[in-house]
């Protein structure tokens, strides 16, 4: 499903099977760089149940869009790119509301685990947006076999992205699991996260900034959140004890 440059409009029900883009909403968001004027938006894509497109299961740009209550399955595979971002679900734009969505297995594609698979993102101009009580799993934080049939490569995943310059975004009760960094705010992104759960990441709660301290972070933990990892903890390849971890670097073993 696709549209350039209209408004309001609404996708309800029904499944999608493969496609690089399952549902591909634009606001012609690459001529509009840099400066983020989004005019389109107010768009509805709830209750569809899509599987196995190969870069995008939802891509939505523009304002106040609303995506709500899918279900995502086995997204990824796409090779035409040397690396390959997979995402579940991809917003541009403010004022998304993201919720009540389930995601499950999404892999990137590419060498030296370069391309990455990303449940939900909000990649940029996403000042405002809402994500809240939605599902993200991957059956493995490693790579399985059952990825022989859609091509993976890349172990390299978040549950939860926030991108570009972006602020005011809340993140609350997502529940994420299996994931290499599950929850992660770009160092200039602003926000709030609270009441979430995140089981088996190396890095469950992920707040870069140029100083590698709680302090110089944009995004502020609102509370109630919870890992399985200790606050003491400091797990292998980690910097920083606990489940937030502050300091910028890739934070995946070498390949055997």
């Amino acid at each position: 499903i696709n549209a350039f440059n209209h408004e309001r409009i609404t996708i309800r029900n029904g499944g999608l099977r493969g496609f690089m883009y399952a549902v591909y909403l634009s606001d012609l968001i690459d001529s509009v760089r840099p400066n983020g004027s989004l005019n389109g938006g107010g768009h509805v894509i709830e209750q569809l149940n899509i599987i196995g497109a190969k870069f995008r299961g939802i891509r939505a740009e523009g304002n106040g869009n609303i995506i709500r209550d899918n279900i995502i399955r086995e997204i990824g595979g796409c090779t035409f790119y040397a690396n390959a971002y997979s995402f579940g679900i991809e917003s541009f734009g403010p004022g998304a509301i993201i919720e009540r969505n389930r995601i499950y297995e999404v892999r990137g594609y590419g060498i030296a685990d370069i391309g990455e698979g990303v449940g939900i993102s909000i990649s940029d101009y996403g000042s405002g947006s809402v994500l809240r009580d939605n599902v993200i799993v991957q059956s493995s934080r490693e790579l399985k076999s059952q990825y022989s049939d859609w091509p993976a490569e890349s172990r390299s995943s978040y549950g939860i992205w926030i991108g570009g310059d972006t602020s005011d975004v809340l993140v609350d009760g997502n529940c994420i699991s299996n994931f290499v960094y599950g929850l992660t705010f770009k160092r200039t992104s602003y926000g709030v996260f609270q009441r979430n759960a995140v089981n088996n990441a190396v890095v469950p709660y992920y707040l870069p900034n140029l100083s590698g301290t709680a302090g110089a972070s944009l995004a502020r933990d609102g509370g109630g959140n919870y890992s399985d990892v200790g606050c003491n903890e400091l797990l292998p390849l980690r910097c920083t004890p606990g489940p937030i971890e502050y300091v910028e670097q890739v934070y995946l073993a070498p390949r055997q």
